[in-house]
Parts: C-alpha cells; structure tokens; sequence
C-alpha cells in the first residue's frame, strides 16, 4: 500500500497565490468601477433628452412661465460689492473665480470648532471639468455676463424674471447667523440647498454665459447651432491682473446671439406644477454629491427683425457636456 504524503505550501508560493488573488480583484473591482462609471453616464444622457422635452412641453402648457432657476452665481457679486454679508475678509468666498458659484471656500468668521476639514469639502459648487474656471476669463468656458434692458424683457417673455444665487458663507450655512451658532451640517454644506437667495432680474444685473472663445465655448456654441465670428477677446474689468471672469458684450456673434446658463434646482417653477410640472429636478449621479448635480438650461438669446427673443436652446449635464460629447466619453471607454 503507497502512502501518500502531502507537502505544505511554501512562503513563496503562498506570497504567489496572495498576488494573483489580489491582481484579480483588481481588474474585477476596475471593470465593475467602470461599468458602473459608464452606466451613470448613460443615464445622464437620457436624463438631458428627458429634461429638455419635459421643459418644452412646461413652456408650452404654461406660456413660458420657467421661473426661479439657480443663477449659478455668488450671492455677494451678484448684489455687488457691497452686500449685505461681505463685512469681513474672513467671510469671503473662494476669489480665484469671484462670481461663479465654487461652493464653500471661506471660513467662519466666528472661529467655531465645529467646523471641520470634512464640512469645508462637503460642497465644491460647479464641477470643474469643461468650465476652466479659477485661472483667467482667456480661458474659462464660463464667464459673467451683465444684462441689458433688451435681455430682461426677452427672459421676461420665457418667464424668467428670478434666480436664485447661492449661499457661499459658511457663517450662514446653518441658518443660524448668530453669535455662538455652531456650524454643522447646514443648507451650505449641502449642494443641492445652496441656492437660497432670490434676486428679481434687472439691466446692469450679471448671469452665467458660455465664453465664445474658449475651445468648449466654441463646442457648446456649434452644438446649438451658432455660427462664431468673434474679434473681440474677453475682458477683466479693465485690470489685466484680475480674475473676474467678466464678458464683454462685445465677445459674441454678429448676431447679437448668446448662451445663457441657469441651473434646474429645487426652486424652478416646473417643480411640483400641476400642468406638466415634474415632482423634482433631476440629478446627475456621475458626477459626485460634493458638486452640483443638477442639469443645466441653456437659454439662446437671439434677434429677429429687431426684436431679442429667449428660448431654451437645450440642456447640459453638469460637467458642462452636451449629450454629444457625453456620448463620445462613454463610447471611448467602452
């Protein structure tokens, strides 16, 4: 009878095994990340085609009436320099890109030791892929844009006459702008409650606008169907060293046309109407809940035979892509 023996495993091959189990989990975990990955990127596109039917069919049923959009902007420059809260250079809000909304970036004024790292992180506003935002207006998709008389009407005739701006201090975040008020876990923390200050539009006022000579800017502006042929290059306010992100009227087409950008937050009128309303905003799971995840409404402001119109010219996911180039994305990893 032949006895069998039975040898134990050696240290290297038991290091051998570890590492090919662990190279394995590896490409499985990679391949589910981005199957994952790519699943939310699909949605966010059907959710932009969905989106841009259920505004058409709102403005439609409703004879425009697509009202209280978020403004995308800082609560302080959009009601100037002199706001209400801008008392304190420790309130102030992130100034590489002064107007567009960045999210919390300031500090508490009043030195609370409940704010932590973490709560600083909680929101970072825009995402920042496709905007170029924080560096110069030569190079941001996005920049500001001041409304003349002829603007306000237009959007008055699409019925947008409020946005809502967003709350950059961490001092009000909690809804508790009093001494000795701990910051926690407020509406500032939380991008999708950030926009809680309502402004009425008026000429001279700043909104968000896409950047005609910008690479994106071009891209968005082709994809709605304008035709560029700009001379002009973007302003900073008159001082070179600034970085407003400022446009000048100048900066666009012969036309006279632009692209205008609002968010479709928790305050737009199609929320919870009765007649083609939707029950809430959708969201954009791909890109994180410490940016804003809303889609955004970009609104074409063009003239015929002398009069400015408005309309909603499509919608963006939140990276500032158009299906298109979402798709294009998508199909490449693929």
């Amino acid at each position: 009878m032949t006895r069998r023996t039975h040898t134990a495993f050696t240290l290297a091959e038991l290091l051998l095994v570890v590492a090919i189990l662990a190279a394995l989990g590896t490409i499985a975990f990679t391949l589910f990340g981005n199957a994952e990955r790519d699943a939310q990127q699909k949605v966010s596109i059907a959710n932009q085609a969905a989106t841009m039917r259920a505004l058409q069919n709102f403005v439609l049923l409703n004879k425009g009436a697509l009202n209280s959009l978020d403004s995308l902007l800082d609560y302080q420059t959009a009601n100037g320099a002199a706001g209400s809260f801008l008392t304190d250079a420790s309130m102030l809000y992130d100034m590489t890109a002064p107007g567009v909304y960045r999210g919390m970036k300031g500090y508490n004024a009043l030195g609370d030791d409940a704010l932590t790292d973490d709560q600083k992180t909680q929101n970072h506003g825009l995402h920042p892929a496709g905007l170029g935002i924080g560096t110069t207006s030569t190079n941001a998709s996005v920049g500001i844009y001041y409304l003349n008389a002829s603007d306000v009407e237009a959007l008055k005739e699409l019925g947008l006459t409020t946005v809502y701006d967003h709350n950059p201090l961490l001092i009000h975040a909690n809804r508790g702008p009093y001494a000795g008020a701990g910051v926690t876990s407020g509406p500032g923390f939380r991008v999708e409650d950030t926009p809680v200050f309502p402004r009425t539009l008026a000429a001279g006022q700043p909104v968000l606008t896409v950047n005609p000579e910008t690479g994106n800017g071009k891209t968005l502006y082709d994809y709605f169907g304008v035709s560029l042929n700009t001379t002009t290059s973007s302003d900073d306010n008159g001082t070179p060293d600034d970085t407003s992100d400022d446009i000048e009227t100048s900066a666009t087409t012969p036309s006279g046309e632009r692209l205008l950008l609002f968010g479709l937050g928790n305050n737009c009128s199609i929320v919870g109407a009765r007649k083609g309303g939707m029950s809430q905003p959708p969201q954009d799971d791909a890109v994180g809940k410490n940016y804003y995840h809303h889609y955004i409404v970009a609104v074409r402001m063009h003239s015929s035979t002398g009069i400015l119109y408005a309309e909603i010219a499509g919608v963006l996911s939140p990276k500032m892509e158009t299906a298109r180039q979402a798709r294009h994305q998508s199909d490449w990893r693929s």
